[in-house]
């Protein structure tokens, strides 16, 4: 994920045409595409695939006008998508240009074609289905929307007649509230609405924030305490006592920011990792590893865990491996091999011509996809970026490519800064708990001497637990 500094004045405003509505407007140029995108993914149990839910939402709303009652002018080619969706977003889409290309693709087969697209002059249009559904979002969302607001300024009304006070303007005393909840608690609300999480932070920091709108509007001094009491009085009914249907519409509205907050961070945020960075040290685990290895032939943009841990060691992460996780890594290379040779080879020609996404060892899907671009010709070549192909000494050569290659360090269990002794039956009652979760024996016991390694450094090295555990406070 890469960190954007870049924080912009005014998270929401009101969407006035057409109807009505909140919207964060942090990472979007226009405030409807962010009504579209809490529409596609805001109301989701929870996210799924978010890239690709996200992207394929960017691209339906590139193509809202290519309407084919209209006429073939108003149709897109992928270049022309791509210079809206650019134009959409107020960040670099650069590393995510390939994934446009690639749903476009997708969203234009069958069977679940959401998306037409016409050979003869290379475009591509919305049809008439896609075209319905997008309409009856809208009529629902507005229905959502005038539900929410006529629910929230009746709570806000009774409150403040409670304190025995009089605001001319409720609506917009309610969207200034929201506007500055979601700038400066945007990540805690959303947790704490979604999951649960975050209800502390949240609830200690809320009326700081309200403090600040009120400070800031035209309510007359004797007035300000009071209007500051039931404006925090009236989010808490908001979230603990509103209706399902008002709490529902709030819970769209965070998935959306959450989902967006994904793609460029609040500088806030950055600069608290940032400050910490040099006292940080991480053991990567192979669910990072290996994904990251497989990004090897791909353009630099698109390079998501390598330039994710690229980053974090130049900011003076400490990045570590140990013996655990070097086997592992060794033996998930090595059955690939097996696993190509004995699945795939014979119908290379079958997944490389557009089922790809049927390959499910994530460093044979790679090689594919380069070998689609002509990058590398056999898997053994591919594997020869990081080891020699049954060679005897490939511990060493991996853990020299993650030293060289992503300041990966590579230390031993038997070094007095990390040795540590795990006890045997925490050990076996957490292998059986995680064997649970896990496709094999062999991954749970080394997930769960990961697990008890770390927590034994924390104690030896006295890190007390804090919102981010294993920080050392």
């Amino acid at each position: 994920m890469s960190v954007v500094k870049t924080f912009i004045d005014q998270h929401l405003r009101k969407y006035q045409n057409p109807g009505e509505g909140f919207v964060v407007s942090d990472y979007v140029s226009n405030p409807r595409l962010y009504v579209y995108l809490m529409q596609q993914i805001g109301n989701d149990s929870e996210i799924n695939n978010l890239n690709e839910k996200l992207i394929d939402s960017l691209i339906l709303y590139s193509l809202r006008d290519t309407d084919p009652a209209i006429g073939v002018d108003k149709f897109l080619s992928a270049e022309e998508i791509l210079d809206e969706v650019r134009n959409l977003l107020k960040f670099e889409i650069e590393r995510i240009q390939s994934e446009i290309n690639r749903r476009l693709k997708v969203l234009s087969k069958k069977p679940s074609r959401k998306i037409n697209y016409h050979t003869d002059i290379n475009k591509y249009c919305l049809p008439y289905d896609t075209r319905l559904q997008i309409l009856a979002n809208n009529a629902k969302n507005k229905i959502e929307h005038e539900s929410f607001i006529e629910e929230a300024e009746k709570i806000i009304r009774n409150n403040l007649k409670g304190e025995g006070v009089s605001i001319r303007d409720v609506a917009e005393l309610l969207g200034s509230t929201l506007e500055n909840i979601y700038y400066n608690q945007g990540l805690e609300f959303s947790e704490f609405l979604l999951n649960g999480g975050c209800k502390d932070t949240f609830e200690n920091n809320l009326h700081d924030t309200v403090s600040d709108i009120v400070n800031n509007s035209n309510i007359v001094d004797k007035n300000l305490n009071k209007v500051k009491t039931a404006l925090v009085m009236s989010i808490r009914d908001l979230l603990y006592s509103s209706s399902i249907e008002a709490k529902s519409y709030l819970r769209s509205l965070s998935r959306t920011y959450q989902m967006l907050f994904l793609l460029k961070c609040e500088p806030s945020i950055v600069n608290y990792f940032l400050s910490m960075a040099g006292d940080m040290r991480i053991f990567v685990c192979t669910s990072i590893l290996i994904p990251a290895l497989s990004e090897i032939y791909l353009d630099p943009q698109n390079k998501r865990y390598w330039s994710l841990l690229k980053s974090a060691n130049l900011r003076g992460v400490k990045l570590l491996i140990n013996e655990t996780i070097l086997d592992e890594l060794d033996f998930h290379i090595k059955r690939s091999k097996h696993i190509y040779e004995t699945e795939y080879a014979r119908n290379i020609d079958f997944y490389s011509d557009g089922s790809t996404d049927l390959v499910d060892q994530i460093l044979v899907r790679a090689y594919i996809y380069a070998l689609k671009e002509k990058r590398i010709k056999t898997y053994d070549d591919f594997l020869s970026n990081y080891i020699t192909v049954n060679g005897s000494r490939t511990k060493q050569e991996l853990i020299d490519f993650l030293s060289a290659e992503l300041g990966i360090e590579f230390i031993s269990d038997t070094q007095p800064e990390y040795k540590v002794e795990v006890d045997q039956s925490d050990f076996d009652a957490l292998v059986k708990e995680v064997a649970k979760y896990k496709k094999s024996d062999e991954k749970a016991k080394a997930d769960a001497k990961i697990i008890l390694t770390i927590y034994s450094l924390r104690e030896k090295n006295n890190e007390s637990r804090s919102m981010l555990h294993g920080y050392k406070m």
